[in-house]
């Protein structure tokens, strides 16, 4: 994916979709998956690499999961 992809779905995300809605748009196989220190369900992908950040991912996109509702969502 692009980058302009990945930050359309980015501005798409909302707060409070479920769980099943927010996974089934973005891409099948995430950076990373893991339960957080108050045991969220959450995701992380990488996005597209930046040949000017020696080829690392312009951002990383998060997102928390509480009871199969989206909580939090963070770019880094």
């Amino acid at each position: 994916m692009s980058h302009a992809e990945f930050v359309q779905l980015w501005q798409g995300t909302r707060i409070g979709e479920s769980m099943q809605a927010v996974l089934a748009r973005w891409p099948k196989n995430p950076y990373q998956h893991y339960t957080d220190s108050v045991s969220n369900d959450c995701y992380e992908w990488a996005d597209a690499p930046d040949p000017q950040l020696n080829n690392m991912p312009q951002n990383i996109y998060n997102f928390c999961f509480k009871d199969g509702v989206l909580r939090t969502k963070e770019l880094m």
